[in-house]
């Protein structure tokens, strides 16, 4: 074998896709999130569910072939309301994160980067949130601002920066005096570009690493914020308001079909999650690649 297909053997071995692919328990977890997206976001209109539309006279009916979870104590779809509740879940896990990157990056890596004032105010104000419980906080900043979707999506965002932040933060320090962060300087390059340009490729690798888990946290914070009322409000269906059901011993006791599917559902997301996030930070990692 010659020397370039050496080269390009190695580059594959020591690619993410090539090392992600050979680990069999997140790609398992891959499959199933990515099968569970489809079903939730093609199912309603493939079979025109509609999660709203009460039937009165089929109000509590067990599943069958016309309704096959089942409908609820208002006779709506227990199928149109589990995918309608899964979009929630999916779009308030992924746009919660997204604010908690946006706004702990930028933050993490000018406390890093810059050090002095910037670092004591961002960073005892990251400490400050995170002595506070989370649940408590969220609730607290829910009630003030009403609960509605985009309010918990803002809420859980905001409360999440705090950890994203502290691992730019640690991995800003530890490039900021890199040979090629001074070499940038030397040329004149400014600080942003060099922020942007020299810092941000390279502490993002831990955020990378805990994306998936950041998810699964972001799903399950609303899930148990709907579950105690002050999350997504009926009629809009979300996996911890229809699990909420369960509450009156009737609906726990006799009528499973209302419940159980929505919590399903979210152990099996959130446990995909988790496996996506094992296989990323093994193959991110280079102790655990190595062995």
């Amino acid at each position: 074998m010659d020397k370039t297909a050496v080269q390009k053997k190695r580059s594959r071995e020591n690619g993410f896709f090539y090392n992600f692919l050979r680990r069999p328990l997140a790609m398992f977890g891959l499959t199933i999130l990515l099968l569970e997206i489809i079903l939730i976001f093609l199912l309603p209109v493939m079979l025109e569910l509609d999660p709203y539309y009460m039937d009165t006279p089929n109000v509590n009916n067990a599943p069958s072939s016309e309704y096959i979870l089942g409908t609820d104590t208002l006779g709506r779809d227990c199928l149109a309301r589990l995918c309608e509740g899964g979009k929630t879940s999916i779009i308030v896990g992924t746009v919660a994160v997204s604010i908690s990157i946006a706004i702990g990056v930028p933050l993490g890596m000018i406390a890093g980067y810059y050090r002095g004032a910037a670092e004591m105010i961002i960073m005892r104000l990251a400490d400050i949130f995170m002595s506070l419980p989370t649940m408590i906080l969220v609730l607290v900043l829910v009630a003030v601002f009403n609960p509605s979707l985009a309010v918990i999506i803002v809420v859980i965002g905001i409360v999440g920066w705090t950890g994203v932040g502290k691992l730019v933060y640690a991995a800003t320090l530890s490039v900021r005096n890199k040979e090629f962060i001074d070499a940038a300087k030397a040329i004149g390059t400014s600080d942003f570009v060099i922020l942007c340009k020299e810092v941000l490729p390279n502490v993002m690798t831990p955020i990378w690493m805990t994306l998936a888990f950041r998810i699964s946290a972001a799903i399950l914070t609303e899930s148990s914020l709907s579950f105690l009322g002050a999350g997504v409000q009926p009629p809009q269906p979300s996996w911890g308001n229809i699990i909420a059901a369960a509450e009156q011993f009737v609906v726990l006791a006799t009528r499973p079909w209302q419940w159980i599917p929505a919590g399903v559902c979210l152990f099996i997301t959130v446990v995909a999650f988790n496996l996506i996030g094992e296989g990323i930070r093994d193959v991110m990692d280079p102790r655990t690649r190595k062995r």
